[in-house]
């Protein structure tokens, strides 16, 4: 899954923030440390809404499973919150890249999931359970009551199933609500990146990381000297990070980027506000079903 999903853009610990005016309904829950809230952000689920969704999922699969005499495992606590750790509660965390000193000076570039990896207790839980969906899967009695064909089964198998009680009704037309939102989420990203306010503030920000010894031109992480997909974090990689979350700050990126972001999503809204209100409501009914499933753990 991906993580999608305002009105007050914040940052926690003095980080370089903007504060939009628009006037639609606020999330409820507050962003993590560094990370910005954009107001198409309101029609969106939630990181936290997907890694529920994802166990609510493997909750009816399992139901239906054991009608057959099997079972399906829910997915381990660590998978669930890494998607939060990693890309925040909006799934901005790293939109603008890192952005936090306390994240900078513990993970550099890295993604959190990452680096804590190895001490997470359930990291050990997460592969057993991988490998036991492996192994089941060898069993042709056992795919074809996941995904169809089984004597007890449903029609299109216990996965189908669980995603059509999820889904609800009018799926096709929730999921053109839904895809109205996250199109403004991405369009609005790429078309900012070329404004002339942000292109400016890119060239401050790059004689900034120049002034202090670094040579790169984006503020994304694109081109780094370090490999992200190896550990342990080194005290250079945390170094250039920290650098780059302070010249952030000194030019006003994430101020000035999320800005015009604000200004082309809000466009948007009210060009799109009958698609956007049914896919924030969509978003209520789902997590209203979510929590009858797996109550508020």
């Amino acid at each position: 899954m991906t993580a999608v999903v305002a009105t007050s853009a914040t940052a926690c610990s003095g980080q370089d923030s903007a504060v939009p005016d628009s006037t639609v309904a606020p999330p409820t829950a507050p962003p993590a440390p560094g990370e910005v809230v954009l107001p198409v952000n309101t029609y969106l689920p939630t990181v936290h809404d997907q890694a529920r969704t994802a166990l609510a999922r493997a909750v009816l699969i399992d139901r239906c499973m054991q009608k057959s005499g099997f079972s399906f495992p829910r997915p381990a606590d660590s998978v669930l919150k890494a998607g939060v750790e990693d890309n925040g509660v909006y799934g901005n965390k790293r939109r603008y890249g890192v952005a936090d000193k306390d994240t900078a000076r513990r993970y550099g570039y890295h993604l959190p999931s990452a680096v804590d990896e190895g001490a997470d207790e359930d990291t050990e839980a997460a592969a057993q359970r991988a490998d036991w969906i492996r192994a089941q899967r060898s069993n042709p009695a056992y795919t074809a009551s996941l995904n169809g064909g089984g004597e007890n089964g449903p029609p299109g198998g216990c996965v189908a199933e669980a995603d059509a009680a999820l889904a609800g009704e009018d799926d096709a037309s929730k999921d053109s609500n839904a895809d109205v939102a996250s199109g403004i989420k991405a369009e609005s990203h790429k078309r900012t990146m070329n404004s002339p306010d942000v292109i400016a503030v890119f060239k401050q920000w790059s004689h900034c990381m120049h002034d202090k010894g670094y040579t790169t031109a984006a503020p994304v992480g694109e081109n780094l000297p370090f490999n992200i997909d190896a550990l342990p974090v080194s005290r250079e990689e945390i170094n250039m990070a920290l650098t780059d979350v302070a010249c952030k700050r000194e030019t006003r990126l994430v101020t000035i980027w999320s800005t015009e972001e604000q200004r082309y999503q809000r466009a948007q809204i009210k060009k799109h506000a009958d698609e956007l209100r049914k896919a924030a409501d969509d978003n209520e009914r789902l997590r209203e079903s979510i929590a009858s499933i797996v109550g508020h753990e």
